[in-house]
């Protein structure tokens, strides 16, 4: 990927903090910055693929995500729900903990700086008379249906935001998916025919050639593959020529990184094929520079309502910053885990944002009295 385009991913990724800075804490809108939030996330990633001739390569890979993701829902759904209550759980307990007014583990201090002291606020200080100035002033009844979309639909959209288009941008084409867990599945010799991705060899079919069966034949016998990498970014995923592939470990790939994973080559549009250095050799550095930015940018935006919600809370916002940093690259894990996969990360991020559904309906419908 060009640094151009680098730079243009970065861009985008910082859409969602900018539409922020101008409808939270600038116009006080926070409805409209959700509503407007939601359309960059539809928008921009369609317009985005069409401006650069992607649009039909990001098309294949999201029909492929999305059927990796029916495929595996039963498997992945006891844990996601699982993690998702034991996120609620803890959210609603910190949340009550640590208010400001009636929190047993919330604190405030002075704090020496140069040319005076400043409070430092270790508690969560959001207020019930405040809200209107946020544009949250609605009937409650209205404020509960705002609620139960957020907590529906919000953790899709930006799962698919996040964790899967500027993740899928950000990955080199040059590196595997640091998160599939393909490789146990190769060594352990589990491959086979994947008749979505090998179509045909020249004109013949995958296999019926002296060539493509004698390959397939010693990659049985040999019960692993030399190597796995995936496909350019830029470039479609191929028609024509014969490929050995590993289904599961394809799909993982595909769930992890957005490459489609190819046993010992590179498939290139007109059958080419090309060799590509082992990625277990790379991986640590491969995608953990474009997962912490990922993280970071989605971090970033949470700062600007944290810290206008909160009157002003430094402490918080920033501490709020860190834990999200921290959150978003565990559901870049959890994405590439079989296990848990992108259903886990949509259903624990819709547990977070329960939490704080919850911390807006207790200052608004009083749910729970201060500790005594």
């Amino acid at each position: 990927m060009g640094a151009r385009q680098v730079l243009a991913v970065i861009l985008i990724g910082l859409l969602p903090t900018l539409d922020m800075v101008i409808f939270i804490a600038w116009l006080h809108r926070a409805e409209i910055a959700m509503g407007v939030f939601h359309l960059l996330m539809l928008s921009v990633p369609v317009l985005y693929a069409k401006a650069s001739g992607t649009a039909a390569e990001k098309y294949r890979y999201l029909c492929r995500l999305l059927q990796c993701q029916k495929e595996r829902l039963l498997r992945q759904l006891p844990a996601a729900l699982v993690i998702c209550l034991i996120t609620i759980v803890g959210g609603c307990l910190s949340y009550l903990l640590f208010r400001c007014e009636g929190g047993p583990l919330g604190f405030s201090m002075q704090v020496p700086f140069p040319g005076g002291s400043k409070e430092l606020k270790m508690c969560i200080s959001l207020y019930a008379e405040e809200l209107p100035n946020w544009g949250l002033g609605y009937p409650k009844w209205l404020l509960f249906i705002f609620g139960t979309y957020f907590v529906i639909v919000n953790p899709v959209f930006e799962e698919y935001f996040w964790r899967v288009f500027l993740l899928y941008e950000l990955a080199s084409s040059q590196r595997a998916s640091e998160f599939a867990p393909l490789c146990n599945d190769i060594e352990q010799g589990g491959i086979t025919q994947d008749p979505q991705m090998s179509k045909q060899k020249k004109g013949g079919p995958a296999g019926s050639s002296t060539e493509g069966g004698q390959q397939q034949g010693d990659e049985e016998k040999s019960g692993s593959a030399e190597e796995a990498v995936g496909l350019d970014k830029g470039e479609s995923a191929p028609t024509g020529g014969a490929a050995t592939t590993d289904k599961k470990a394809g799909e993982a790939d595909l769930e992890a990184g957005g490459a489609v994973v190819f046993l010992g080559t590179v498939q290139r549009p007109g059958g080419a094929e090309e060799e590509e250095e082992d990625p277990e050799l790379s991986v640590a550095s491969s995608l953990e520079p474009h997962s912490l930015l990922v993280s970071c940018l989605y971090g970033l935006y949470h700062v600007v309502v944290v810290y206008c919600l909160l009157r002003g809370n430094a402490t918080i916002a920033l501490l709020a910053f860190v834990g999200l940093v921290a959150v978003g690259r565990f559901w870049i894990f959890c994405r590439g885990t079989v296990s848990l996969g992108l259903t886990t990360a949509i259903i624990m991020h819709g547990g977070v944002d329960v939490c704080v559904v919850f911390g807006i309906a207790d200052v608004v419908f009083k749910l729970v009295p201060p500790w005594s």
